[in-house]
């Protein structure tokens, strides 16, 4: 894929949360705060695409789990399995931000395991998570999610969340 339509695809998915989903909150607009001490399991279906290097695009997992300490911040980590040709996994530490109720944004280091096709990599997570609440406990929406390292890729996908 020439770099060009990469690059018009990242800067496309990154404006998509921020424009396509942005909900304006009226005065008499009630939303949903996390409890503080509530536990977060999110599971996602993602696409990987490599961003600056030759690597093939591959469908994903993701799993995050994530301990809310405040109703705007907490800390957890994600899982992330890839299939390249081989099953590549990554795990991250995660700091989680609720940017705003219908918004998540997820960030820290992040370790691509080491297996027969790569060696071991630190790198830096970031993800941004729509959250469409269907319930109070349930919600589900479009994730975007950067590993920035020295084998740079974009995910993104659906995730549905459940909180405890």
């Amino acid at each position: 894929m020439p770099f060009f339509h990469r690059l018009l695809g990242v800067l496309s998915l990154t404006l998509l949360p921020s424009l396509g989903w942005a909900q304006p909150v009226e005065a008499d607009h009630e939303t949903h705060q996390i409890e503080p001490g509530t536990p977060e399991l999110i599971l996602s279906g993602i696409y990987s695409i490599p961003l600056g290097w030759d690597g093939p695009m591959a469908p994903g997992h993701e799993v995050h789990l994530t301990y809310w300490v405040t109703h705007k911040l907490g800390g957890g980590f994600s899982y992330t399995t890839r299939y390249e040709g081989h099953l590549a996994h990554d795990i991250a530490l995660i700091g989680s931000w609720n940017a705003a109720h219908w918004l998540t944004v997820n960030t820290g280091p992040n370790f691509g395991l080491a297996n027969e096709e790569r060696p071991f990599e630190l790198g830096l997570y970031l993800e941004t998570e729509c959250n469409w609440r269907l319930t109070d406990w349930f919600h589900l929406g479009p994730v975007v999610g950067w590993v920035f390292g020295e084998h740079s890729e974009l995910n993104t996908g659906i995730q549905v969340g459940f909180e405890f």
